[in-house]
Order: structure tokens, then C-alpha cells, then sequence
């Protein structure tokens, strides 16, 4: 299957600061029609510069390696992902609220858009010395803002520190971590296994944000909020 792809680029002697945006951002989108159609093993710079219609050489000054191509394209979608979010929760002003909304366009976001998911997630962290690994990546930008974020929705709806009820050091850390596992512990198995029998992903969905909050309630003692 070949993929669905922006019109080779036209060679240009120098391209202003514009013209470079605009070739970054097409040689972008040319690599995720590839990935989508083909996967990850048929994605290489040869083919995405022999597809645009540039010397390869033009396409590592752009991008040094494969690696930084990829890395390039997971930070514009997670701001996406991160977009829809925001936008989800923008009506919230309960705190827990406010988180389960942040959660369920989150979660939206990659059910919508698989390919995306697995272009994130499950491709480009191993096998070799310049793929860093999932972990590092996500302590670089938009990456840990993502997480920040998501940290500070759940230190929301958390009594604050140093108060006479609030949680430990160590509840804390547990907490973020059941959270984080419980978040992917649902996206990773539907959207990696699509052909199981899954129940409705809304429903599994929405069985999630309703354990978040009740996870919540038992920590601080407070009564979950309806999930929305």
C-alpha cells in the first residue's frame, strides 16, 4: 500500500525562515502518511527524501537522524493531545472535576487517532544507541509539560502540603504512579490489541475516570464528584 502523501517539495537554492517551517512541517506530515500506511520499519530518510523529491542530504539538515524526525513529530502530537485536553476540561472547576475531564480528552484524543498513539509510544525507543527511550524523551519538552501538568491537576485535588491530612512523600508518588499506569493500563491494551473483543473504549473509558475520582475520595476522604 502506498501512502497518501503532500506534493514533492520544490528545490529551492536557500528557503527563508518560512520556507523552512513549511518544509519541516510537510516532511512531517509525509512521515506520519507513511507510518500510518505502511509502519514504522517502511519509515527512513532515504524514502521520505527520495518522496519529497530532495536530496538526502537536504533532509539531515533538518533532521540529523531518524531519531530526531521522530522526536520532532511526537512533540507535535502530544500538544495535540495536550490541546484536547485542555479544551475538555475547560468548562471544570472542581478539582477533581477538573482532572477527569483533563483525562477523558486525553484519553479521546489517542482512541480517535491510533496510528498517532502507536507512533508515540510504541515506536523509535529501542534497538539502537540514538534511540534514547521512552524515558528520557519524557523528560524533555512537550513531554514533562505534559506530565507537569497532569501532576499538578491531581496535587488539585490533594490537601495541601504541609497541612495537618496531607499525604506523605511517598502516598504522593504512589498515587501518580497508580494514576499513570491506570491511564495507560487502558490505552495501551485497546489500541494495541484492536481486533480483542474490547467492550465500548467510551465505556472503558469512563470506567477509569470514575475510579480516578473514587481513588481520590479514598485518599482524601472527600466524596467524588459525578463523572461527566
Amino acid at each position: 500500500m502506498s501512502a497518501t502523501h503532500p506534493e514533492p517539495i520544490k528545490r529551492t537554492r536557500r528557503r527563508s525562515l518560512a520556507d523552512q517551517a513549511e518544509f519541516r512541517q510537510t516532511i512531517l506530515k509525509l512521515a506520519n502518511a507513511i507510518f500510518a500506511a505502511e509502519g514504522y520499519d517502511a519509515l527512513s530518510m532515504r524514502r521520505l527524501a527520495n518522496e519529497a523529491g530532495v536530496p538526502p542530504m537536504t533532509l539531515y539538515r533538518y533532521f540529523p537522524s531518524k531519531y530526531h524526525l521522530l522526536r520532532h513529530i511526537w512533540d507535535d502530537l502530544l500538544v495535540e493531545a495536550a490541546a484536547s485536553a485542555n479544551a475538555a476540561s475547560a468548562n471544570a472547576t472542581e478539582p477533581v472535576a477538573v482532572l477527569t475531564a483533563w483525562l477523558g480528552g486525553f484519553v479521546d484524543y489517542w482512541l480517535n487517532n491510533r496510528d498517532h498513539y502507536l507512533l508515540v509510544f510504541t515506536t523509535g525507543h529501542e534497538g539502537s544507541r540514538e534511540s534514547l527511550g521512552l524515558a528520557p524523551y519524557l523528560e524533555a519538552s512537550p513531554g514533562k509539560i505534559v506530565l507537569e501538568h497532569l501532576g499538578s491537576l491531581l496535587d488539585a485535588c490533594l490537601p495541601a502540603a504541609g497541612s495537618a491530612d496531607s499525604l506523605g512523600r511517598d502516598a504522593r508518588r504512589a498515587l501518580g504512579e497508580w494514576l499513570m499506569c491506570r491511564l495507560f493500563g487502558l490505552l495501551h491494551p485497546v489500541l494495541y490489541l484492536p481486533t480483542f473483543p474490547w467492550r465500548s473504549p467510551a465505556l472503558l473509558r469512563d470506567e477509569m475516570l470514575a475510579e480516578v475520582a473514587a481513588k481520590i475520595s479514598a485518599v482524601t476522604g472527600r466524596c467524588p464528584p459525578a463523572v461527566t
